[in-house]
Order: C-alpha cells, then sequence, then structure tokens
C-alpha cells in the first residue's frame, strides 16, 4: 500500500482516496496564489492562438475558483509533437484529471507545460519516421544550415519555424507514404499548422492543442508572463541565498549514492539554479570566489558579466522575463505558480524529482504528486498479423523482450531444427570435456593438463558460438530477402535498439494512417495503472 505522504511513485496510487484526499489536505494548506483576470486572459490568449477549440478554453476559466487542481505533464517542444511518449504524458493529463475531478467532485484541470525555455536545439530539431518501405528514416531541421546552427543558445521558444526548410520534410513524407485521400488531407493540416507558426513553441502548441485540446487539455508555456512572474519568489530566494538549494541537491546524491543507487543529477557547488537572458541567449549563471554571479555564454563558457546581489534584485523587481529556472528549480515554480496536485513522469524524471525533497522545502513550496507517466507500444495490423503468424506473445513485448521476440520469428520460420542441432552440438561439447576430465582422474588435476582442457573447451565454446552466429546471419538475410519482414518489426517496435516512444514521433505513420480516431482510442485505450509497457495494437480502432 502506498504511503499516502510519500510524493514520488512507481507504481500507481489509482483511485485510493486516502492517498487523494491526503495530498488535497497538503495542497489547501498551501495553496498557489489564485489567478487573476489578466493571468487567466494571458494564458486563454495563448490557447486561442494555438488554435485550441472551446473545450479547452473553458478550462482555463477554472482557475479563478480557489477549489481547483492542476494535474500537469511537461516535455521540450519537439518538432511534430516527438517523440511519442510526450502524446502518452499528455493523454495521461487529460485522463488524470478526470479521474481525480469525480474522485475529489472538485475542479480537476489536465495541463501540459511546453518547457519552450530550453535552449538545447538538438534535443528537438530531429523527427524520425518510418518510410514506405517501413525502415527507420531520420530528418534534422535546418541541417547544414548556419543561421540555423547559430541560434545554439537560443530558448526554442525564439527559434524561428522556416517554411523553406520545412518543405523538405513535406516532401520526403510524400515521397514515402502510400497515397490516399485521407493522407493527403492530414499532410495538409500539419503543413498549414506549420504555415501559421513563428518558432518551435507555436508550432508544437498548435499540434498539441489539434490533436488533443477537444479533450479539454491547457497548453502552459514556461516563458509565459503570469509564470515568469509567479516565478519571482523562487529566483529570489535563490539570488538571495546562493548555493543553498545547490547544497540540498547534493546531499540528496550523497544519500543516494550510498543507498547503492546511481542519481541522474550531478551539481557542483558554485551552480546557481537560475538562467539570465542575455541578448536572447539563455546564459547559465554560477558564483564566483568573491561571491558575485559570473554569467556564462551557454555555447562556449566564457564569463559575459558579473553580477551583484542589489543588481540582479533590481533586475528581478523590474524585469522577471529574463530570469529562467533550470533543472533544479523548473518543477518548483511550476507548483508555486499552478495549485497542481500531481504530476505524470518518466523514469529518469522520477529519479532527479525525488532528489529534490529538501529543494521544495527550501523554497517553502507544496511538493506535488510525481505519477508514473504510462509507456505504450503502438503496433499496426500488418506487424500484429506477421507476430501472430510467428506466435509472438504480447507478454514478451510488455516485457520488452526482444531478443525472445526475434528467437521466437527465427525458430517458427523453418530454422527451429537447424538451431536446435547447433545447440545440440555446443551442449554435448560442454559434456564431453566434462567427461573427459573425469577420465583423466588425477591427471586432470595437474595445472598444464586442467589450463590445457579448459584452453580447448573455451577454443571449441567461441568456435560454436561464431559458426550459431553466422548460421543466424545468414537465416536473417534469407529472410530480408523474402520480404524483410524482421527489419520492419525492429524499425517499428524498436527502433535502434531502443524503445519506440523514445524515438519515433505519433505524426509519421501513426497520426498519418489513422487521423484523430488514434487520439479518441488512445485516451480511451491508455491504462494509467499499467506501469509495464503496454502493447496497443491499431486494429482495434474504431474508424
Amino acid at each position: 500500500m502506498l504511503n499516502p505522504s510519500d510524493t514520488v511513485f512507481t507504481c500507481s496510487p489509482g483511485e485510493d482516496r486516502e492517498f487523494w484526499r491526503t495530498a488535497c489536505a497538503e495542497r489547501d494548506a498551501r495553496p498557489a496564489r489564485l489567478w487573476n483576470d489578466e493571468e487567466i486572459a494571458a494564458l486563454r490568449d495563448f490557447n486561442a492562438q494555438a488554435g485550441a477549440p472551446d473545450a479547452a478554453l473553458g478550462q482555463i476559466a477554472r482557475l479563478a475558483d480557489p477549489r481547483t487542481l492542476v494535474v500537469v505533464a511537461g516535455q521540450q517542444a519537439g518538432l511534430f509533437l516527438s517523440p511519442l511518449y510526450v502524446l502518452y504524458k499528455a493523454v495521461a493529463a487529460v485522463k488524470w484529471a478526470v479521474r481525480l475531478e469525480r474522485l475529489l467532485e472538485r475542479p480537476v484541470i489536465g495541463m501540459f507545460w511546453i518547457a519552450s525555455e530550453d535552449h538545447d536545439l538538438e534535443e528537438v530539431r530531429h523527427v524520425h519516421y518510418l518510410d514506405r518501405d517501413g525502415g527507420l528514416a531520420r530528418w534534422t531541421y535546418g541541417a547544414g544550415d548556419e543561421s540555423i546552427d547559430a541560434l545554439q543558445g537560443r530558448s526554442v521558444f525564439d527559434v524561428p519555424l522556416r517554411g523553406d526548410l520545412l518543405a523538405g520534410f513535406f516532401e520526403e513524407i510524400e515521397q514515402n507514404v502510400h497515397r490516399t485521400d485521407e493522407k493527403t488531407a492530414r499532410i495538409e493540416q500539419w503543413r498549414a499548422m506549420a504555415e501559421a507558426s513563428e518558432s518551435f513553441e507555436d508550432f508544437f502548441a498548435r499540434g498539441m492543442a489539434h490533436v488533443l485540446g477537444r479533450f479539454g487539455l491547457v497548453l502552459v508555456p514556461s516563458g509565459l508572463g503570469p509564470i515568469r512572474r509567479r516565478a519571482v519568489p523562487a529566483i529570489e530566494r535563490e539570488i538571495e541565498k546562493p548555493g543553498e538549494s545547490t547544497a540540498w541537491v547534493q546531499h540528496a546524491i550523497e544519500q543516494s549514492r550510498a543507498r547503492g543507487a546511481a542519481p541522474p543529477l550531478h551539481r557542483r557547488g558554485d551552480e546557481v539554479n537560475f538562467f539570465l537572458y542575455r541578448d536572447g541567449l539563455r546564459c547559465k549563471v554560477t558564483l564566483g570566489a568573491a561571491g558575485e554571479f559570473l554569467v556564462h555564454h551557454p555555447v562556449s563558457g566564457e564569463i559575459l558579466e558579473r553580477a551583484t546581489t542589489d543588481g540582479l534584485q533590481g533586475e528581478l523587481a523590474s524585469k522577471p522575463e529574463r530570469f529562467s529556472p533550470n533543472v533544479i528549480t523548473r518543477s518548483v515554480v511550476q507548483d508555486a505558480a499552478l495549485p497542481v496536485i500531481a504530476m505524470l513522469a518518466g523514469g529518469v524524471e522520477r529519479q532527479y524529482l525525488a532528489l529534490l525533497r529538501d529543494v521544495y522545502g527550501f523554497f517553502g513550496v507544496p511538493r506535488s504528486r510525481v505519477l508514473v507517466r504510462p509507456r505504450a507500444l503502438l503496433i499496426e495490423p500488418s506487424l500484429e498479423r506477421y507476430m501472430e503468424k510467428h506466435g509472438v506473445p504480447a507478454d514478451l513485448l510488455a516485457r520488452e523482450a526482444w531478443d525472445e521476440v526475434e528467437e521466437r520469428i527465427v525458430r517458427s520460420s523453418g530454422h527451429g531444427a537447424t538451431l536446435e542441432a547447433l545447440e545440440e552440438v555446443l551442449r554435448n561439447n560442454e559434456a564431453d570435456f566434462r567427461r573427459l576430465g573425469e577420465r583423466l582422474g588425477r591427471l586432470a588435476e595437474v595445472p598444464a593438463v586442467a589450463s590445457a582442457i579448459e584452453k580447448t573447451a573455451s577454443a571449441t565454446r567461441k568456435a560454436m558460438q561464431r559458426l550459431e552466429q553466422r548460421v543466424r546471419d545468414e537465416i536473417e538475410r534469407e529472410q530480408e530477402a523474402g520480404g524483410n519482414h524482421l527489419q520492419r518489426l525492429r524499425a517499428a517496435l524498436h527502433p535502434d535498439g531502443k524503445p519506440q516512444e523514445r524515438v519515433l514521433g505519433p505524426c509519421f505513420p501513426f497520426l498519418l494512417n489513422h487521423g484523430e480516431n488514434l487520439i479518441s482510442w488512445l485516451v480511451e485505450s491508455l491504462d494509467l495503472d499499467d506501469v509495464r509497457v503496454q502493447p496497443l495494437f491499431l486494429s482495434n480502432i474504431r474508424e
């Protein structure tokens, strides 16, 4: 049973009323400041500009109700909503909001925090998709374009989305799909959204509003004016007490290592937990030896400026938009700015958020519950039929047992007897060497003889393993010549040897093939309480 006072979980609390009442009581004891009309209007304007429907816009007004709570998910503004797990986070936020509103009998809004202040362009400029032959393809925005490369260090809300660069991607997609009227219309929808967008943030928001706005998802850009102003108390405390929040994180890291864990965060004692904007660049800040604040160029690391406490406090009061939270303070600002009761996070996110318990206390912000985001594996009907033919059970997919999946396919492809014969020879060789040792008796204990036996056995074992691998390679080549189904399966379900949800995006081929029905079906099918990978067979989508 979950402890209601815990905050970061590896399983789902489900509909445990005691758990959620405890979370509500803690949030209500230290509520976020109520949103005023001006702030609500700013958030509404952003969502309306992104094309959000009334189902989402109507949710925003509920921020004026002191009983309203928020379930939030968030991610950087990846091109075409990439990768897939971004979509799963957003769907889960909507589903948890509906669930908790029913359970708690009070308003709950599903929100998506667009982390568009992030300045890692490499993180968001790539799109992976499946070509017409089922192979994995990758496209990079502005590859080789010096004007785009020069934008390194700028927040992605400040990175322009140029139609001339995206035209190349749409051409690739059109060349790599089996065209139908429906697919052509879907491509044109995304092209129109891209042409209407000024930046990565803008395009991401339009895409997310397009697919999930009708389910009430509200989009919150991290650089929105009300968010920046609500971040001021946390940034102010960091300026007044530089190094203290980092010390708390370092202490948590040391405790984690003492338990045998490998924490995902590494902090130096001189790191200050906010960024400063200088000439459009999002600059790291550290503490100098004399207690001054050093502002560093985000790419070269060069010191651009030395600032004082008084200087930064004055700048924060007059220009809060020049300050940006970092990985330590981002979730603190989120939970201070919004009445968050729960947030969705993946494995590594949960690990680093678990290190921030004392950081929340330092800033005086109540900590939301961190829930496991659902994981899924989308399986197109053709691959479903292929795996059924070869007897691959869904359990292997849920366990991500890809070696076993391929073994099943190879053995059911008429080569089972061949592999069994190789395995039998290997087993017999091992047994033969054991018998040889027994027959040699005391001679086998002589070091020179024992070493010779072991070396010969090892060489034989390695030779048989090489033979087995060559046979498997030949089987794979034979299968490729017969239709390349195994390669397609790898590209679609385990691309580049990584989870599908961390490589492929939702648009190509999934939204392209199934349209908005995919989203409705995902909202219905994704299980909030299953922490394993959920194999989702797209043949079940109702057209």
